[in-house]
Formats: structure tokens, C-alpha cells, sequence
């Protein structure tokens, strides 16, 4: 039951820059902690308000950069090829605000910067298979350096 406000607490702790020393500290694991507590919240969850409050969560984290970013990032790459088309378009919004606020700090190009936030803000997650999801998906992480989510072999859970 404190699970939902205390994700909304969160993302309005890291969105008011009131933690940022400590997240920021390569030193601190704290950011970690965040991310492995907001994973551990969605585990086979089909709860609404859970899984978008985790992805705020993990929007807000991009802006940690490292290590933290990568895991944020790579948590938001399987929102976005979910199989709840609600939770798609709501990470892509989510994700394409955070993106504006923080691109210029990942070391992009212009061009690059435009082509990231071109996918993510024209991309109709919610109206393409998962297949079109994920070779959108693929593009965005190869544009931000990062390593595209794969689905774990063996595993029944949709990516």
C-alpha cells in the first residue's frame, strides 16, 4: 500500500534536484539502491500505478548518468516494448521529457540529439507490433551509445 506514494515521493525528490550530491556521488550507491528497489516494486506486476511510477522513477535517474543512467535506460527499453500498449506510450511520453532535460549532458551530437528525441517523440509505441517496438527500440539505444535490453532465453515473460 505505500508502495505507489512512496514512488511518487521519489520522483518528486529527484526531479527537485534535493538528492542530487548524493546521486550524483560515484562514491554513493544510493542511485542503486533506487533502481534495485523500483525493480523489485514491478516484479509480476500488472498494477497501472506501479509500473508508471517506476518508470518516473527511472526517467528521472537518466539524468544520474553511468552506470545508474545505463540501468535506467535499460529498464525504460523494455517499457517501451511492454505488452500493456498503455504502460509503451506512457514510458515514450515520460521518457522523451526526461530526454529534453538532459540530452545535452550525454555528450551527443545535435544531429543525434534530434534523431533521439525524433524516435521517441514520433514513434506510435502503442500502435506498432513488438517487433517495429523493438527495431525502434534498438535504433534509440544505438543512437545513445547504449546496449539494447535482450530478452533472457528461457524466460516466458514478454519483453
Amino acid at each position: 500500500r505505500i508502495v505507489i506514494p512512496f514512488l511518487s515521493f521519489l520522483e518528486l525528490l529527484l526531479s527537485s534536484q534535493c538528492l542530487a550530491e548524493v546521486v550524483e556521488d560515484p562514491e554513493n550507491s544510493f542511485a542503486r539502491k533506487i533502481i534495485d528497489f523500483t525493480k523489485k516494486t514491478i516484479v509480476k506486476t500488472g498494477h497501472s500505478k506501479k509500473l508508471t511510477g517506476s518508470a518516473n522513477v527511472f526517467c528521472e535517474l537518466i539524468r544520474v548518468g553511468g552506470a545508474v543512467m545505463r540501468l535506467s535506460f535499460a529498464q525504460l527499453g523494455i517499457f517501451l516494448c511492454h505488452r500493456y500498449l498503455w504502460l509503451r506510450r506512457q514510458t515514450s511520453y515520460k521518457l522523451y521529457e526526461a530526454l529534453t532535460m538532459c540530452l545535452d549532458n550525454m555528450g551527443l551530437d545535435p544531429t543525434t540529439q534530434e534523431e533521439v528525441l525524433e524516435i521517441v517523440g514520433n514513434t506510435a509505441w502503442d500502435n506498432l507490433s513488438t517487433e517495429e517496438v523493438r527495431e525502434k527500440r534498438n535504433t534509440l539505444f544505438r543512437l545513445l551509445n547504449l546496449t539494447p535490453p535482450r530478452k533472457i532465453v528461457g524466460r516466458s515473460a514478454p519483453e
